[in-house]
């Protein structure tokens, strides 16, 4: 599992990519479709940047192989988290560290 550090910068990635698509579909007054179709291919623009960055950080953080199979990846990777899970060791979930969900 990814180290705490990771996971917080894999945080502030996504939350910058939601900052930023928020802002600029504000600013066109575009919906969210409109926006990917417009830059999401784009190698210059700031949203296809964002995406790259986030899955870089993803994939070092798990140890994927980027031109693996990444449906056989992440079923590796639940299946590996469902045992340690039965286990009864802790699981990091995708909720803020702070702010876990209620059982």
């Amino acid at each position: 599992m990814p180290a705490l550090k990771t996971i917080e910068k894999i945080r502030e990635t996504a939350i910058a990519l939601h900052d930023y698509r928020s802002e600029q579909m504000e600013q066109k007054q575009w919906g969210i479709t409109k926006l990917y179709n417009a830059y999401f291919d784009e190698p210059a623009s700031q949203l296809y940047k964002l995406h790259k960055q986030l899955d870089k950080l993803v994939l070092d953080a798990y140890g994927f192989d980027p031109k693996g199979d990444r449906l056989e990846q992440l079923l590796a990777l639940n299946l590996e988290l469902a045992e340690k899970e039965k286990r009864g060791e802790s699981v990091i979930g995708p909720w803020a560290i702070d702010n876990p969900p209620s059982n």
